[in-house]
């Protein structure tokens, strides 16, 4: 296997392994807050993990699955 694609696929594993853990992250807060009863009651859900995390995250497979069909 190339080099590249050894990269690309390092790359994916690990935008996907930081986009579980905010998730989990995020989940953690917003049970945290439900049970002090101070959360957000109109789309909550979208409030507790920001979009840039979220743009990052396509951006970095995008790359990676660009380095991994990428023909030399």
């Amino acid at each position: 296997m190339k080099f590249q694609k050894v990269i690309g696929l390092f790359i994916i594993a690990m935008s996907i392994l930081t986009i579980s853990l905010q998730r989990s992250l995020a989940n953690l807060a917003r049970y945290v807050d439900q049970t002090t009863g101070k959360y957000w009651s109109d789309a909550y859900a979208y409030k507790y993990m920001p979009i840039n995390s979220q743009v990052f995250f396509w951006i970095c497979l995008a790359i990676g699955i660009y380095l991994i069909v990428k023909k030399d």
